[in-house]
């Protein structure tokens, strides 16, 4: 008990900060005002109210295929790809420029390729993480809960202004599950590769942030 409410602690400690903040710093009227709160808050075009059916729809289809039950019809592509894995490559500014379309392309092999590494790495270290499940339990609730959120504010922001809400950048909190891949596609590569695999890695994730960088310098000062 002491240990959970920790962490609850923990957990509301910046939203109390965050909701203070908006009353005697920012002056925003409320402790729940600014970022989109304005729109999620506010009614839809003619008066109208997002129902859970509809949320609950919006969020399975924002990372999920739309299943044969579903009647609303919210992406004409697949989120997962064209928001997700290829903003989490590189959407950049007001996602206003990107990379070459090869590299989206082209990066959906090499996902292909790691994340069958990966599951090679998870059967060679099933007995540990066996031990380690309540921690990964802990870690998927968590990122249910963020996906939820995503979702449940991507909706009202969508049907009050027209726009888009969800961006690849959303997903960083979850960046633990990053780490676990990488992890896994090393140790899937064996003893004797595992090394080179995992500095591999690395220098990809060197040469990304490169290149991103580049890219952002030539965007604004080319």
């Amino acid at each position: 008990m002491r240990a959970a409410a920790t962490a609850v602690g923990v957990a509301a400690a910046p939203v109390a900060l965050y909701a203070l903040l908006n009353v005697i710093a920012w002056h925003r009227g409320s402790p729940t005002a600014g970022g989109v709160a304005g729109a999620t808050n506010s009614a839809l075009p003619g008066g109208g109210a997002v129902t859970l059916p509809e949320t609950l729809d919006y969020i399975w289809e924002l990372y999920l295929p739309r299943l044969w039950f579903m009647h609303h019809v919210y992406f004409g592509t697949y989120p997962l790809w064209n928001t997700w894995l290829d903003g989490v490559i590189g959407h950049f500014g007001w996602l206003d420029y990107t990379f070459p379309q090869w590299v989206y392309r082209d990066a959906q092999y090499v996902l292909y390729a790691l994340a069958a590494v990966a599951l090679v790495g998870l059967a060679r270290l099933r007995a540990g993480v066996g031990r380690l499940l309540p921690i990964f339990l802990c870690f998927g609730v968590m990122a249910l809960g963020l996906l939820g959120a995503i979702g449940y504010a991507g909706i009202r922001y969508r049907l009050s202004t027209g726009f888009t809400f969800e961006q690849g950048r959303y997903l960083f909190p979850l960046l633990v599950f990053y780490a676990a891949f990488v992890v896994l596609v090393a140790r899937g590569a064996g003893r004797r590769w595992g090394p080179a695999v995992g500095a591999a890695l690395v220098v990809l994730a060197m040469a990304h942030g490169l290149f991103a960088e580049t890219l952002t310098i030539t965007r604004y000062y080319g």
